[in-house]
């Protein structure tokens, strides 16, 4: 199986990937973190090799259903032993550790979206495209501590409108109220027993 979280050592781009057919395409996903092309200088070229030989070795292939029958398996593995190490674990926010010899690309299937923020060693990084739509984080080498926490988009605002409209709803009924005192005030309502004959009345 691949787990929610894994680390590649190398990289390649979207263009490059949709130039191939779709049994290779799944090969390449699987040796190499493809991101989309603006995410390149993000990414340390030094360590993470955009067109390593192998990639260049797929496009001459002969029998790619044989060669994705071996290697399918061996990849999996690969990419679960580099698997991060999940800690806390709840609906909006997960911890996680992994230990990397070497720079790397962490993938996280997680899709890209807004709400999402994400944290390396307690430091705020900006996820890259990883995978057509999902997300991806550089990682230095050693241990590395992984924090990710959602939010959901315009919930503050929303909450702002919902508090202030229900003030002003609480603001009207209190005028509303003093408004009907302030008039039984002015002019007290009639009794039973007033005597409203005018028989006395001299014009």
């Amino acid at each position: 199986y691949i787990p929610m979280g894994c680390v590649y050592h190398r990289i390649a781009t979207e263009k490059f990937a949709r130039s191939l057919p779709d049994r290779e395409r799944d090969l390449l996903a699987l040796e190499a973190a493809i991101i989309d092309e603006k995410a390149l200088a993000a990414v340390d070229l030094d360590q993470l090799t955009a067109r390593p030989p192998l990639w260049q070795e797929l496009a001459a292939l002969t029998d790619v259903d044989q060669r994705y029958a071996d290697n399918f398996k061996q990849h999996a593995e690969q990419l679960a032993a580099s698997a991060m190490k999940l800690g806390e674990f709840q609906q909006n926010r997960f911890t996680g550790t992994v230990h990397l010899t070497r720079p790397g690309l962490l993938f996280l299937s997680i899709p890209m979206e807004k709400g999402w923020r994400f944290f390396v060693n307690d430091q705020r990084v900006e996820p890259l495209r990883t995978h057509f739509g999902f997300i991806g984080l550089p990682l230095a080498k050693g241990e590395v501590e992984i924090r990710g926490e959602y939010f959901t988009p315009l919930l503050a605002p929303g909450i702002f409108i919902s508090l202030f409209g229900l003030l002003l709803y609480c603001l009207l009924l209190l005028l509303t109220l003093f408004s009907k005192k302030a008039k039984s005030l002015v002019t007290p309502p009639l009794r039973p027993d007033d005597d409203l004959t005018f028989s006395d009345t001299k014009i």
